[in-house]
């Protein structure tokens, strides 16, 4: 990453396990049976990644896409004001938007910055 990167403030989730599906069996028909799930520990960052975050990780890779053609974020014309951009000299936002939350990001492009 840059070398303006700074790594996010981070908390840590313990492992547990819950019950996943419909425990008072009133919901749909793909919500049973209901089964216990086990979830390792994770890191999860104390605050939203924001536009900042991402443009800089962007703007590092240099695409919008990984490395199978898959979309990272969405900037299609007139999506929101505090949507990333990008022109011949990268990926940007409205300066006032800097420090807002990012938004229009696929899984695919939450799981490559998250590696």
């Amino acid at each position: 990453m840059s070398e303006n990167w700074e790594m996010p403030d981070m908390v840590r989730i313990p492992a547990a396990t819950f019950t996943m599906g419909d425990t008072w069996k009133d919901g749909l028909p793909d919500e049973q049976p209901t089964y216990e799930v086990q979830i390792e520990s994770f890191q999860l960052g104390k605050h939203a990644v924001t536009n900042r975050q991402y443009i800089m990780f962007l703007n590092d890779i240099g695409a919008n896409t990984d490395d199978r053609d898959h979309l990272l974020v969405s900037m299609r014309e007139n999506r929101s004001p505090y949507s990333i951009t990008a022109d011949s000299n990268g990926f940007s936002c409205l300066v006032e938007y800097e420090n807002f939350p990012v938004t229009y990001v696929s899984w695919f492009g939450a799981v490559l910055f998250c590696e």
